[in-house]
């Protein structure tokens, strides 16, 4: 079961459980559909879709990335309300650009400026992230090309697990 959050008010898409190739193909297209947005989803509406949807146990991939807020993001507090019910994948795209910038070492005080910037939000994303592992959230941190070999090596070990 797929389901994506769309422009607001939240339109919600979905791609039924099935087994077999034809359902792979059948994601595949619904996801070609999927285009950036530049406005925050809806992850209340989207988990509780899910959760109306879905009664049965499931592995749900939520694929997004940490909202840089003084708090801890809706979509943290949304797949940790969803996980006692479901196997929860929190899949976030890593940011080379970012971990290169903030590794670098300043020749100049414009360069330490720009350094201490990019290690802020990884600062604060690494510590949400660790603290979603602490309470038990699935965390797959991966850049672009390692995606479906992540999820892949994800979904075997919840299934070696027994998870499901």
């Amino acid at each position: 079961l797929v389901w994506m959050a769309g422009d607001p008010p939240v339109t919600m898409g979905g791609v039924a459980p099935a087994r077999g190739a034809c359902p792979l193909r059948t994601l595949v297209d619904a996801l070609a559909l999927v285009h950036a947005d530049g406005v925050e989803a809806d992850h209340v509406a989207a988990a509780a879709t899910v959760m109306a949807a879905q009664k049965r146990r499931a592995l749900v991939v939520w694929l997004t990335d940490v909202a840089d807020t003084a708090g801890v993001p809706d979509v943290i507090e949304q797949a940790m309300r969803m996980s006692p019910a479901h196997v929860v994948i929190f899949g976030v795209m890593r940011q080379p650009e970012i971990a290169a910038l903030a590794a670098a070492s300043p020749g100049s005080p414009s360069e330490m400026f720009r350094v201490m910037a990019a290690q802020e939000p990884l600062g604060r994303r690494s510590s949400l992230l660790h603290g979603l592992r602490q309470r038990g959230g699935l965390v797959l941190e991966v850049s672009p090309a390692e995606l479906s070999s992540g999820l892949v090596g994800r979904y075997l070990e919840v299934k070696e697990r027994g998870l499901l």
